[in-house]
């Protein structure tokens, strides 16, 4: 098995995708592995990429409080559930499209695991609202383990 030095793992802050974290934490504490906490924000998926900086001052000072909201919502995550795995950093990823975001910052951050949950929809809701892990499974440019719902 290759060497796990660099583990992203992914969450949408809900109770399901933090089911996830306990996994990443003792693969880490085993490994050594440096650990990226990282979450996708996607304001509005019908904007191209890096339009939300020409948007007016107040729209892009409501997005701005967002992202430091979110940021603190990671930082209580690691605390929670990573605080002893080593090395931890957080990201917050502004893009349409949680999958292709995590793949690409997965590719260019040079991720040997993707560690994630899967909320397990199936039918009707899954065909509706997509599976965001099963795309990264497929895209991924490197092992992904995905932690099912409980």
């Amino acid at each position: 098995m290759p060497k796990i030095e660099k583990l992203l793992v992914t969450t949408d802050l809900s109770d399901t995708s933090e089911q996830a974290l306990p996994v990443a934490a003792t693969m880490a504490k085993q490994t050594g592995a440096e650990v990226t906490l990282l979450t996708v924000i996607d304001f509005d998926p019908q904007l191209p990429p890096g339009a939300i900086a020409l948007m007016p001052a107040r729209e892009q000072a409501l997005k701005d409080e967002v992202r430091d909201k979110v940021g603190e919502q990671l930082d209580k995550l690691v605390a929670t559930h990573l605080g002893d795995a080593g090395n931890v950093h957080t990201e917050v990823l502004e893009q349409s499209g949680a999958a292709g975001g995590i793949c690409a910052f997965a590719k260019r951050g040079g991720f040997d695991l993707i560690v994630m949950a899967s909320h397990g929809r199936s039918g009707i809701a899954r065909l509706v609202l997509g599976s965001v892990a099963e795309r990264v499974v497929r895209q991924a440019p490197c092992a992904v383990l995905t932690v099912p719902a409980k």
